[in-house]
This record gives C-alpha cells, sequence and structure tokens, in this order.
C-alpha cells in the first residue's frame, strides 16, 4: 500500500524569516504555548511515524500490527490528556480542540487497524493528512500573528557572537584562523588545533562552540571513519545534560541526534529511530535557552536559537535512499550542501555573463 507522507510540523523559519515587522526579544505567553504545541505535535509525528513500519512495509502478517498499534493508542491518549490539562491564553485556545480532534483522527486509524483492508486505511489517512492541513493552516496563522523574531543589527553572524566568548584577544584570534582553516577544508590542521583550545576552555560558556567545531573537523576530514564517536557522542551529551546555556546548545543537540541515529541505529527505513528520546532532549534543551531569554531579555540570538530548534523536524522514514537522517548528515558533517550553493551561484555568475 502507497503511503502518504506529510509534514506535520509547521515551518517556522519560513514564515518568520519572511516577516518585515520588528519584534521584541523576549519570549512571550503566546510564543510559550506555541512551542508546547509544537513540542506535543512533534510526539505525534514520531509515533506516527513509527507505525509506517507497520501501515508502509509490514502488511504481509497484519497480526505484528497488534501490539505496536495498540501502544500507539495509549500514547496518543497520554498527550491528548495532557493537552486537555494545559491551561491556554484565549488566543491560542481554539488550537487545543482542533488538535485532540486530530489525534483522535490518527487514534481511530491505529483502533483495530489489523482488522482493517488497505482501502479503509487509505480513506482513514487520507482523512488523517486533511486534518493535519487544516490544523497547519489554522497554527500557522498562530504563528504569523504572535510568533516573533528578534530584528539583528546590521552584520550580526553566529561566528562573531561565538568569537565573543573567548577572554583573550589572542585566542579570538585563533578563532578566527580556525574558522579561515575550516573554509579553506583544512580540516585535520583545524582539528588540532581546536583540541588545544578545547583544554583551554572546559567548562566555559565557549566549550559549546569549540566542541561543537571539532567535531565537524573530525568527521569532515579524510579517513575519518567515527573512530572517536564515542568521545563525541559523550562530550555532546554531557553539555546538554549540564543544562546549562551555550550560544550554540541548538546545534549541539542537532550533532547529538544526528550522530547518535548514525552511528548507533542507522540510516536505512527500517532501523530503530528513537524519537521518543531526541525529542524529550530536544524539549530539555529548549527549557534552558527559553530560561536564558527570561534571565538575559536583550539576548537576541538565545531566542533565535529555540526557533531553529523547535523548527528542526524530526528524523523520518521513507526516503528513497533511507530515512531522513542521511540529509541531516549531509548538512552537519559533509560539504555536499556548500559545494552546491558555489555551482549553483557560479552558474548564475555565467548566465548573468
Amino acid at each position: 500500500m502507497k503511503r502518504m507522507i506529510k509534514i506535520f510540523v509547521v515551518s517556522f523559519m519560513f514564515t518568520l524569516l519572511l516577516s518585515s515587522k520588528i519584534y521584541a526579544v523576549e519570549i512571550t505567553n503566546a510564543e510559550k504555548e506555541i512551542f508546547e504545541l509544537e513540542h506535543m505535535g512533534l510526539q505525534v509525528l514520531g509515533i506516527e511515524n513509527d507505525m509506517r513500519l507497520c501501515l508502509g512495509w509490514m502488511n504481509d502478517d497484519k497480526e505484528e500490527w497488534k501490539e505496536p498499534s495498540e501502544q500507539a493508542v495509549k500514547n496518543l491518549e497520554k498527550i491528548q490528556d495532557k493537552l486537555k490539562g494545559m491551561q491556554f491564553s484565549k488566543e491560542i485556545a481554539p488550537m487545543r480542540g482542533e488538535f485532540i480532534k486530530l489525534i483522535s483522527k490518527l487514534q481511530g486509524l491505529y483502533v483495530g487497524v489489523k482488522n482493517k483492508s488497505d482501502e479503509t486505511i487509505k480513506s482513514e489517512l487520507n482523512d488523517f493528512w486533511s486534518n493535519v492541513e487544516s490544523y497547519n493552516n489554522d497554527l500557522k496563522a498562530k504563528i504569523d500573528e504572535f510568533m516573533r523574531i528578534p530584528d539583528f543589527e546590521e552584520g550580526f553572524t553566529p561566528i562573531n557572537e561565538s568569537r565573543k566568548l573567548f577572554t583573550s584577544e589572542e585566542d579570538r584570534k585563533e578563532f578566527d584562523v580556525l574558522c579561515a582553516l575550516m573554509e579553506k577544508k583544512e580540516y585535520f590542521d583545524a582539528l588540532i588545533r581546536f583540541e588545544n583550545l578545547w583544554g583551554e576552555y572546559k567548562g566555559s560558556p565557549a566549550e559549546g562552540i569549540v566542541v561543537s567545531n571539532l567535531i565537524k573537523c573530525d568527521e569532515k576530514r579524510e579517513n575519518n571513519g567515527g573512530m572517536r564517536k564515542e568521545e563525541f557522542l559523550e562530550s555532546l551529551s554531557a553539555l546538554m545534560d549540564k543544562r546549562i546555556y551555550y550560544p550554540n546548545l541548538w546545534e549541539v543537540f542537532y550533532q547529538w541526534r544526528t550522530m547518535d541515529q548514525f552511528y548507533n541505529h542507522g540510516a536505512s527505513n527500517f532501523s530503530v529511530i528513537p524519537n521518543d528520546e531526541y525529542i524529550e532532549k530536544r524539549w530539555q534543551v529548549a527549557r534552558v535557552i527559553m530560561k536564558q531569554v527570561e534571565s538575559y531579555p536583550e539576548d537576541k540570538w538565545a531566542k533565535l536559537q529555540v526557533i531553529m530548534l523547535m523548527d528542526l523536524p524530526i528524523i523520518e522514514r521513507g526516503g528513497p535512499y533511507g530515512n531522513s537522517n542521511l540529509n541531516h548528515w549531509g548538512a552537519l558533517f559533509t560539504d555536499l550542501l556548500a559545494e552546491k550553493e558555489e555551482a549553483n551561484a557560479e552558474q548564475i555568475k555565467e548566465t548573468s555573463d
């Protein structure tokens, strides 16, 4: 049975970056409620993603659907119960009823699914995704109205923000040199020098950016083979578990999730994908960053990190070559995207000439 695969999570960054308004930095109650809805939306999508193993590829013995479908119904019920117990502002409250209805549609699909025909399942899936589309449109309208992105000064870049974390001018210049080495793809040389900075900045606000760049260099260099994967996964996990703010904490999570899936679970559509663990870790990190914004309302970069973090899709099954973590791996630990952008820029230049 051919599956319909649609995205349940609204793309925050697409919506927000097209806005011309100048926004405040603090996180409002409406924004917190939207983040809560997205968090629970990710949970629902994670459940649906796991059930794809049954409904998408394991049709031969429908008796095998019984246990996972019953567990999916229970997990969806927990999300519904949490929704019903939450207090929402009058602006966001209408989304709760719509979300509960949407979850009920998915529950209805899974109840007794092993006894349903492929035609019935397809019809109920169509009904579910129709509700998803309606919900997403309404949530997008709330995002347009209430979600606000900070207005950054001209010349702002994450690299410049990271540069401020080093305590001496000498180390700031060293960081500039290492970034230049990475731009030139001289990853091994940069790796050795980032190792030296790591020794100096362990336990400081700069540790996150040093570790993150160290890992990029090691994963991108030739003949790497993931020899330090356990060390790096442990380091990234330790940074998050400190529950303190780093100015690249969203990237620390992104790297950890991508590496954990790649090395510990696999890249195929049949691989285990512990999205429930990843979603809860993401939410833990989001709360740390939101606390930073509450304590330092002028920290525009922190607020943008929350938006980027919550905008990150889950790892999905259904890709032509495997699960979607392959795309995340390519974005983080290869130069394929940069090379494609360079090729496109060159093509545009040639056309204009």
